[in-house]
Formats: C-alpha cells, structure tokens, sequence
C-alpha cells in the first residue's frame, strides 16, 4: 500500500463532545479569518484525508507521488503544525510523527483496528516469504 494514496477512509468523521471548543488553524487554512476554528458541543467535524496527504504546503511538490523517501527526512513545521519528525515514527509513518497530517488509518481512540492488522499481515507475508526462499 502506497502509505495513504489513497488513503482507506478518504475522510474521516469526528464530533466535538467536551463543549465549545477553539482549534488552532494550520498552515492549509489561509482563508479563515484568526488563529482558530470554532466548534459546538455535538458539531460533526468532517477531515478530508484524501486531501490532507495530498497537500502541497504540508508534503512538497511531489505530495501526489509515491515517494516512499519521504519519511526518511524531517519536514519543518509550519503555523500550529508541528511538522513530520521520523525519530517519532517507531516501525513506520504514523499520526503522531506528523502531527496528524498522515493519518491513513485515523488517529486517536478511535484509530482504525485495521492499522496493526495490516502490520501484522506484512509480517506474516514477509516471514512466509523468507521460509521459501534463499537468498545468497
């Protein structure tokens, strides 16, 4: 899988549940007007996925292209994003190395079961792999 072109859920759905809240605005926001979006106790918040992988202003010129390179450097943050730190990614690139401008599975408590299960499958796959073959 190409990590995240496209990703499985091309937009992810959250609800704002702990009150009036104020987000800060990152660096893909630059026609709102202020510092941050305002969300209502109960308001649905939809996250276009398809479009936060793809952004040019967070991943370069090549954000549309596999580049699995792209993980290996560190990419500066910009405004209230953090940027993509690989020394925080552990196995492979996850939401919080990014600060949640990768999230091909989601992120959080609610994070697809679906990312330690494709995990899992590789392994599986490559150790069947390695018990067939021989490698000189």
């Amino acid at each position: 899988k190409p990590w995240g072109l496209p990703p499985p859920p091309p937009i992810l759905i959250r609800r704002s549940e702990d009150g009036d809240s104020e987000v800060p605005v990152g660096p893909t926001c630059e026609d709102v007007n202020g510092n941050t979006v305002s969300f209502l106790a109960g308001q649905d918040i939809f996250i276009s996925t398809w479009s936060l992988h793809r952004s040019t202003q967070l991943w370069g010129e090549d954000a549309d292209r596999f580049n699995p390179l792209r993980w290996e450097k560190r990419i500066e943050g910009k405004g209230a994003w953090a940027g993509y730190n690989p020394a925080k990614a552990g196995l492979y690139p996850n939401e919080v190395a990014s600060d949640y401008a990768f999230m091909p599975f989601g992120g959080g408590a609610r994070k697809c079961i679906g990312d330690y299960f494709a995990l899992l499958e590789a392994e599986v796959i490559l150790s069947n792999l390695f018990q067939r073959f021989s490698f000189s």
